[in-house]
């Protein structure tokens, strides 16, 4: 078995996310400076604590979440994990 070299991603979240008219991403909690956008994708046994209590207090995690479950997406969302859309 490989073992994976896992470590924060070197761009940050906003620059990974697909453009939109629906959501303004630069408002999202998650892209502020020095966030690690790992924190929002974790393992399924990985604690998600931290993105749920940064998601709570974000301006934009109602638009968040709805973006999250329309385009059927997995990891930390408004506030709740997604599988595949579904939370």
């Amino acid at each position: 078995m490989t073992a994976f070299d896992l470590r924060p991603l070197p761009v940050p979240l906003t620059a990974l996310l697909l453009p939109t008219l629906d959501v303004d991403w630069t408002q999202a909690r998650c892209a502020a400076p020095g966030e690690n956008p790992d924190d929002w994708f974790p393992f399924p046994t990985d604690d998600s604590g931290y993105a749920e209590r940064e998601c709570a207090s974000c301006p934009i995690h109602e638009e968040c979440l709805m973006w999250g479950r329309s385009n059927r997406m997995t990891g930390i969302w408004g506030g709740v994990r997604l599988q595949n859309g579904r939370g």
